[in-house]
């Protein structure tokens, strides 16, 4: 499986290790600033198809709002512990020891 990473710096990084625990082999990086992406935002369109899945890893909101992803993915920590009736939707990112306790 591989995964696209839109942002490259720390939460960035952060996701990346929660996909690599999540079984994603190839993993790369969209970025207007990191030497490590391998293009930059404004091309996630062309880009994104050639992956199983995308995600967003940006902590500004308002950047975060404008970036639009087609193959959206969730991404759960192993430790984290989720509720069975709670509802996790596409595009989150679950971190370790994090506890979710309840549904709508």
């Amino acid at each position: 499986m591989n995964l696209l990473i839109i942002g490259a710096g720390g939460y960035g990084k952060l996701v990346k290790g929660i996909a690599e625990l999540n079984g994603y082999k190839k993993i790369d990086f969209l970025d207007d600033n990191a030497q490590e992406a391998i293009s930059k935002i404004c091309e996630v369109e062309e880009i994104e198809d050639k992956y199983d899945g995308a995600i967003v890893a940006i902590g500004n909101p308002q950047v975060r709002a404008k970036i639009k992803i087609k193959k959206s993915v969730t991404l759960i920590h192993p430790s984290a512990v989720i509720s069975k009736s709670s509802v996790i939707e596409d595009g989150c990112v679950i971190e370790a020891g994090t506890i979710v306790s309840t549904g709508r």
